[in-house]
Parts: C-alpha cells; structure tokens; sequence
C-alpha cells in the first residue's frame, strides 16, 4: 500500500512540474534571439514577420538614421533604416553579447560591427537595443549607442573607429 501512495504521489509531483505553464519572459527572450539570427542569415522575411505591423522604432539621439525616427510600421522601418544600411555599409553586423528580460520588454546588449562603403571606416560601437512585445510581435524598439563611433565611421577624413 505505500508503494501505490508513494508512486501516487511522484506521478502527482512530476505531473504539477511538467504542466507548468511557459515562461512569457523565456518566450519573449526567445523571439528576441530569433531575430538577430534571421538578420545575421539575411533572412529579412523572418525579420520582418517578428515585426508588429504598426511597431514604433526609434533610433538612438544623435543616429544618422535619426531622420525619420520614430518610423512606424514595418514598411518604414525596412525603407528608412534598412534599406540605407544595406545601401551604406559593405558589412554590417549586430552582435548580441547578453539580454535581461522583464515580462514584454528585452534589453540586448551588444555591439555593431561595420565597414562603411563610403569611407572604408569600421566601427564596433557598445549598443542596446530595447524590444517591447504583446502577443508574441515585436511592437516596439529603441536604440542605444555609441552614436560618436557611427558618426565618425560616415564621416570622410579623421581615422577609422578601432575595432575592439
């Protein structure tokens, strides 16, 4: 009789840990990651289909892709932010080092690395990209960064930004 109550009692046990509901900052980090993996693939359609249709982007004070901030919706995010890098840069890469998640917001913190076609300057600046999601879309982004070090990689003259 206590062998029955005691396995009663482990399947009881396993049964409340395995149904556990997912947990949302895990899910919301995980669509994170995913879409720098799609932008480090090229895969722009999976980019674009994390984005919310009406997302509010908003580049770093002092980008030169400021012009325009904030763009709303994905259309202008795609033809004002990615279509002049994809234009500008030979390379251009995000490189995420960690995130901090807190319920629909997740931080990235990591850095570019770029080569500008025009001046042949690179740059590794420090950035935070800070992503806020409802229903599992992207809905919103706001950039931090060094913004001296992408200045000074489109500006001619002066010396390229040190790679770190």
């Amino acid at each position: 009789m206590r062998k029955i109550f005691l396995s009663i009692g482990l399947i009881g046990l396993t049964a409340c840990t395995t149904l556990q509901a997912p947990d949302p900052d895990l899910n919301n980090e995980a669509i994170v990651k995913q879409i720098y993996t799609d932008f480090a693939a090229g895969n722009m359609e999976g980019f674009t289909a994390a984005l919310a249709p009406d997302i509010v982007w908003i580049e770093a004070e002092n980008n030169p892709y400021l012009t325009e901030s904030p763009y709303l919706g994905v259309d202008a995010v795609m033809s004002g932010v990615f279509a002049p890098l994809g234009k500008n840069w030979t390379t251009f890469s995000v490189l995420p080092q960690s995130y901090v998640s807190d319920g629909d917001t997740v931080a990235m913190f990591g850095r570019y690395d770029a080569t500008n076609k025009a001046t042949g300057k690179t740059m590794t600046p420090q950035i935070v990209h800070v992503w806020t999601l409802a229903d599992g879309k992207l809905t919103g982004f706001q950039q931090y960064g060094d913004t001296a070090a992408m200045r000074e990689a489109v500006t001619q003259g002066g010396t390229a930004i040190p790679k770190r």
